[in-house]
């Protein structure tokens, strides 16, 4: 109540799983873990049972739940450990296989401003889950910020949590080799998804993925896959596969959307999962219109030329930079919705 009444929307409870310390010789560990999460959840009736379950993967914790729907997926964030991010990445990659099965995985805090803090926003980005960061005060980097958020502060979701592709789950991908995560979300009336590709040897390693290893994925002839850091794109058959290399301790994140026989939105291009800004899509000869959530530099994967492009009913074509198959229209970040209608 006290929490409430000073404006807390959310707690996170940590420690759940030393439960069996804690009620040693004293009751089952079992009969503990559900009266503490039974009684848990009914004080944050108030708060609309917005609860983060934290160190709690226990099983008689993760089976315990009345329900509660958030559960941290990994130990902790140490920013003081040299090398910590390649742990903190395993757990959750690993963990995810069946956590995300019974919860929404929560990959943890970091900071914007730590060394690996770029690595950390992609892995939030694409975890599926809460994003949250314990910045000290005034040291927030907003570049590191930025690309994980709309302009009203709300986040481009995945749908469910990011998750090893098949390639990769009985791999170490500490001995010579890449760690590759899938995930995906709606897309229009449709679903896209991509791929995280990190190096976690002191190796450049090759590496290769199919559209098919997101499970999700809209069944197309051909895909678009798209180099959010490279800013370049490459359309490949239904069973083909990309390759690439990579520099040690390098990382990646490739968008991969279906090709559409007019255009393929990637929408909010900045944000990592801008593609989900994709509300609706209607075509009609010789144009495309497409719904977005909020405006912001835009992009999109086309072979025809565009002939006119037009955003909420003005014409922005001399605005539109083309390279290949790949157009961009940079806009300052609003979020009101944006209407915009490409023609060929």
């Amino acid at each position: 109540q006290r929490l409430r009444r000073e404006g807390i929307e959310f707690v996170k409870v940590d420690g759940q799983s030393a439960a069996a310390r804690y009620y040693e010789n004293t009751l089952p560990v079992a009969s503990a873990a559900r009266g503490m999460n039974e009684a848990l959840e009914g004080g944050a009736v108030l708060m609309d049972n917005n609860i983060l379950n934290c160190m709690g993967m226990a099983m008689e914790n993760v089976l315990a739940r009345p329900s509660s729907a958030v559960s941290r997926n990994s130990d902790d964030f140490f920013p003081a450990r040299e090398g910590s991010f390649v742990e903190h990445l395993l757990e959750n990659a690993y963990n995810a296989l069946y956590h995300d099965e019974l919860y929404c995985c929560d990959w943890d805090m970091f900071w914007t401003s730590h060394p690996d803090g770029r690595k950390h926003s992609l892995l939030r980005a694409i975890s599926g889950g809460p994003v949250y960061f314990s910045d000290r005060v005034g040291e927030t980097d907003p570049d590191v910020l930025r690309p994980l958020i709309y302009p009203d502060g709300a986040l481009p979701m995945m749908a469910r949590s990011a998750k090893p592709t098949e390639d990769c789950v009985f791999r170490d991908p500490r001995e010579g080799g890449v760690l590759k995560l899938h995930n995906a979300a709606p897309w229009g009336s449709g679903m896209a998804g991509g791929i995280a590709v990190f190096n976690l040897t002191g190796d450049r390693q090759r590496f290769s993925f199919a559209p098919g290893d997101i499970p999700e994925l809209d069944e197309a002839a051909r895909y678009w896959v798209y180099d959010w850091f490279g800013k370049s794109a490459r359309a490949i058959d239904q069973d083909g596969r990309f390759e690439g290399a990579m520099d040690a301790q390098g990382f990646a994140w490739y968008v991969v959307l279906p090709e559409k026989e007019s255009l393929s939105c990637l929408g909010l291009a900045d944000k990592f999962v801008g593609f989900t800004a994709v509300e609706s899509v209607s075509e009609a000869p010789g144009s495309t219109t497409l719904v977005l959530r909020a405006a912001g530099t835009i992009s999109w994967l086309s072979p025809r030329a565009c002939r006119r492009a037009e955003l909420n009913g003005a014409d922005m074509t001399a605005q539109v930079v083309r390279e290949g198959s790949l157009y961009t229209l940079p806009l300052e970040e609003r979020s009101e919705k944006a209407v915009l209608c490409v023609r060929w």
